[in-house]
């Protein structure tokens, strides 16, 4: 990276590499579904092969995970408190760099916060699970695996914090947040795969509760600024929504 940029030059450009890393791999992979002939039966076979989730997520680890971690840890540039990486008070002695000091009466207020919030989004969603089984018959509950929900927890808050970090030191919290997650919503616009999902009950479901999971995160950011507190919430929403 060139010592000309600035961090807050380096921030934006690091953001940008992002958000276009994720446009570019969502079309590529949309044509190559849509291509016909060779491509499309390549791609049937990648798809049915038995190693393909392994190597997708873990592109989805490096991409998601990987990028926030080389700015953070790497280069310096990003910020801890627009991050919400506070430290566990049992740790304090260890004085770990990249990381917010914090106490127990800290944790405990954090903790009702998410509890409460948590509360909240899966009273909302069963209500809104109840009304789309009455007008769709056939939505179902996807299997609870709790990797599955702490592995896209990971992605999906370290994504959603890296983006929301520069609009927060350059707007405020409150509206650096919802900032953050417009650009979320931008980046899933773009995607042509999200277009088809909305056309799809099974999917469209999958969408309409990952927003919720988004939402509940931006609103657990404004009271606690508590990664972990987050990351823990979206785990259990997660797994038990079955996504």
């Amino acid at each position: 990276m060139s010592n000309d940029l600035g961090p807050w030059e380096e921030r934006w450009l690091w953001l940008a590499g992002s958000l276009l890393i994720a446009c570019l791999v969502s079309w590529i992979g949309w044509a190559i579904r849509n291509m016909g002939g060779r491509p499309q039966a390549w791609y049937g076979k990648w798809r049915a092969w038995r190693g393909r989730p392994w190597i997708e997520h873990t592109a989805r680890l490096l991409y998601a995970v990987g990028i926030p971690a080389a700015v953070l840890l790497w280069r310096g540039v990003l910020k801890e408190s627009a991050l919400g990486l506070k430290s566990f008070p049992w740790l304090q002695s260890t004085s770990l760099t990249h990381t917010l000091p914090s106490t127990w009466a800290d944790w405990f207020k954090d903790s009702l916060w998410a509890v409460g919030l948590a509360v909240g989004a899966a009273i909302l969603v069963a209500f809104a699970q109840s009304y789309l089984r009455r007008a769709h018959s056939d939505v179902r509950r996807g299997r609870r695996d709790i990797t599955v929900s702490l592995r896209e927890a990971v992605i999906h808050e370290a994504h959603w914090t890296f983006y929301r970090e520069p609009f927060i030191l350059l707007w405020g919290t409150e509206t650096g947040v919802w900032a953050g997650m417009l650009l979320v919503l931008l980046e899933a616009a773009v995607n042509p795969a999200r277009w088809t999902d909305l056309r799809e009950v099974a999917a469209s479901r999958g969408l309409l509760l990952r927003a919720a999971l988004g939402i509940s995160s931006a609103l657990i950011f404004l009271l606690t600024q508590n990664f972990w507190l987050m990351l823990l919430t979206h785990t259990l929403l997660g797994w038990w929504w079955g996504i």
